[in-house]
């Protein structure tokens, strides 16, 4: 497609109230470059396991993932549960932790992932003394809030072809933050992980896959993912007809 017709593709997303989905969780590269320079370590990830952010209180840390994919899982009985995000290359991982409160949360990596870490503590002392990373961070944090609160009401308000549409045109826009929509993604992470993500039995998921195959919209190619007609996919997530923002109550949902 286009570059115009892709960028008015995710500015109908941003409009639908999914825009926190479709944003990339990255900074700028001069903000990298003083935050995940010289200060930072190189962790390699294997398949499964999982990033230690260390203790809360004192000694947590923040990540830039380089290469790779990452899940966050948290941990409860409550109305949130599960696996709840993808983190893709140059996303940042990690900042909730600062606040020392929430759920328990687990970053697991998808494939074999390398990230660049620094400590909290000398995150936060950039932080506090850098203008400009402070702005950059409250970004983040926020679209942060945005991204599971808008997630949640996919779940609990979308039917089973909309979360998938919407899940992959997330998924599309973030491969390609600079010109808008990619035509093509990998799906780093297991079909039984985006059917948690996503609230469906494994079942349900790979027959919506199916039926887009089928349909026209997008070509399977192993992992790969690549997009045919992003209208169609559009239409598919409903984001041109009813926006998803707007107060809702979570309550325990069944999988479709």
């Amino acid at each position: 497609m286009r570059d115009a017709e892709t960028r008015r593709l995710l500015a109908r997303c941003r409009d639908a109230g999914i825009g926190a989905l479709c944003e990339s969780a990255r900074l700028s590269t001069a903000v990298n470059a003083r935050v995940f320079g010289s200060a930072a370590e190189t962790v390699w990830l294997a398949a499964g396991e999982t990033f230690r952010f260390g203790d809360r209180a004192s000694a947590c840390r923040i990540a830039r993932l380089e290469r790779g994919a990452l899940t966050t899982e948290v941990v409860g009985s409550g109305p949130v549960s599960g696996l709840v995000g993808v983190w893709l290359p140059g996303d940042i991982v990690g900042l909730d932790t600062l606040a020392g409160d929430g759920p328990d949360e687990t970053i697991r990596a998808a494939t074999d992932s390398v990230l660049r870490a620094v400590t909290g503590q000398f995150f936060q002392r950039v932080r506090a003394t850098e203008p400009r990373v402070a702005n950059a961070v409250d970004r983040l944090i926020g679209r942060e809030l945005r991204r599971r609160a808008q997630q949640c009401r996919v779940v609990c308000r979308c039917d089973a072809d909309q979360r998938l549409a919407i899940f992959l045109l997330s998924l599309l826009c973030r491969t390609s933050p600079t010109v808008g929509l990619s035509c093509q993604l990998e799906l780093t992470v297991s079909r039984t992980s985006i059917a948690d993500l996503l609230g469906l039995r494994l079942e349900t998921l790979s027959r919506k896959f199916g039926m887009l195959e089928y349909d026209g919209v997008i070509d399977l190619q192993g992992p790969r993912v690549v997009l045919i007609d992003g209208a169609a996919l559009t239409r598919r997530a409903g984001v041109a007809e009813e926006p998803l923002t707007g107060a809702t109550q979570l309550e325990p949902i069944s999988r479709p």
